[in-house]
């Protein structure tokens, strides 16, 4: 998410290929304040396309989780869409902002996010086994670029900068991690919890001789810390 100030008509939409067949027991939209609409459907194999959720007036304060009266399967290979209309515009009562400013994902109500979020069940363990780490990482990966581009707004939200390095270091990319884990360990000298993070993303990444001194100044700044985590 990216919106320009006064854009009226921003619209973004995300989809995903279900790996296996997968019943469908409920669904719940998330946006903030300058979210208009809503709209989530699924195109089956076969061709035809079922509605899952419409809100055509979307409304903060009234977002809820909207449980299916009778569930349903969408099988394998069934592409499930959503969705977003922002109004990030002056017009727009309820955009929190006057005058209009740029706008980008991010964990605060006053930034935006556009997800869809589905309860599914799958037929077998094994199923499920599949289906859990592929849609995660597509969550992790869009994550990652929601984070850094946030980041581009606010360079100083160390906050932020963790997350991130966590969500690398979740993909297997240590040395990135490394690099946002270093930049608030810069920012936070007296933070045990800096150096100790700094120091194992730069051990998991096999720089185990440069990890050392960070876990010295982690132990030296907070000896309690380090030996609850062990």
């Amino acid at each position: 998410l990216d919106i320009p100030p006064g854009d009226a008509s921003y619209v973004t939409t995300d989809s995903y290929v279900l790996p296996v067949d997968a019943e469908v027991a409920a669904i719940q939209p998330h946006a903030h304040h300058r979210a208009r609409s809503v709209r989530a459907w699924a195109d089956l194999p076969d061709g035809t396309q079922r509605e899952l959720i419409r809100i055509s007036a979307w409304d903060f304060d009234w977002q809820d989780q909207y449980r299916y009266a009778q569930p349903f399967w969408l099988p394998r290979g069934t592409r499930v869409t959503a969705e977003y209309r922002f109004d990030n515009s002056a017009s727009n009562r309820r955009n929190p902002d006057s005058p209009p400013r740029r706008v980008v994902w991010g964990q605060q109500s006053s930034d935006e996010m556009a997800d869809v979020w589905i309860q599914l069940f799958t037929r077998t363990a094994a199923d499920l086994a599949r289906l859990a780490p592929d849609l995660r990482r597509k969550m992790v990966l869009e994550d990652v670029a929601g984070h850094e581009l946030e980041l581009r707004s606010r360079p100083d939200a160390a906050i932020v900068r963790n997350d991130l390095a966590v969500l690398y270091l979740e993909l297997g990319r240590p040395l990135q991690a490394a690099v946002h884990f270093a930049d608030v360990a810069k920012r936070q000298p007296a933070s045990a919890v800096a150096q100790y993070n700094l120091g194992a993303a730069l051990d998991r990444a096999g720089r185990t001789l440069d990890a050392i001194p960070h876990y010295a100044d982690a132990v030296r700044l907070d000896a309690g810390y380090v030996k609850a985590l062990n």
